[in-house]
């Protein structure tokens, strides 16, 4: 009986070892795809501002097994004279001029402290990512809400930030000799996909 007994609890032992061995397990994720675009409206119409070079952002991922965890050095940057609102070099023009490109050529974000998050049981990722925002020579510390999805090994995050231009000292751009003015609020919407590391 007390080997009987012996056994049982060196049994539950090794299991109790092997799960917390298994909830320290983490799967890496390699980047696959980063999509970054800005939008708003104007006096005539809505706007959106695809980001053609995205640079400086995480190139692998671990998440570690469990319901919790922690997201380190977040972050990236957008050359502002690879974005393109789709109406023609004139327009861009405005948007580089009105963001400083010459002397402010990029667009930054960088996590100033970890981002905890949970994790679901059907790969929900819900995380606040804080950090410092660069936009046309000023910084400014924002929150960011992010969510994310582990969906047939891949890994994506999707976050939007809303924010005024005024906030940043940047004039709206404008065009047909100020008939048609940019609107103070934006979006600045982003998404990284990851698929697993094999």
């Amino acid at each position: 009986m007390n080997k009987i007994l012996t056994l049982s609890l060196l049994s539950g032992m090794i299991l109790m070892l092997f799960a917390t061995m298994l909830s320290g397990q983490s799967n890496d994720y390699i980047i696959d795809e980063v999509t970054v675009t800005i939008r708003g409206s104007s006096s005539l119409h809505d706007w959106t501002v695809e980001c053609g070079e995205v640079i400086e952002y995480p190139q692998e991922i671990s998440l570690t097994q469990g319901t919790e965890g922690v997201l380190n050095n977040f972050g990236f940057k957008v050359a502002v004279k690879s974005m393109d609102g789709g109406r023609g070099a004139s327009m861009n023009d405005k948007i580089y001029k009105a963001l400083m490109s010459d002397s402010h050529p990029y667009i930054s974000f960088a996590q100033t402290q970890p981002a905890s998050y949970t994790l679901s049981d059907s790969g929900k990722i819900n995380l606040q990512s804080t950090g410092l925002l660069k936009m046309a020579g000023q910084e400014k510390v924002i929150n960011v809400s992010v969510t994310g999805l582990i969906e047939q090994n891949t890994l994506s995050f999707n976050g939007s930030h809303a924010m005024k231009l005024s906030e940043y000292a940047i004039d709206p751009p404008s065009a047909m000799f100020g008939q048609i003015q940019t609107k103070d609020d934006i979006f600045v919407h982003f998404e990284f996909r990851y698929k697993m590391k094999i």
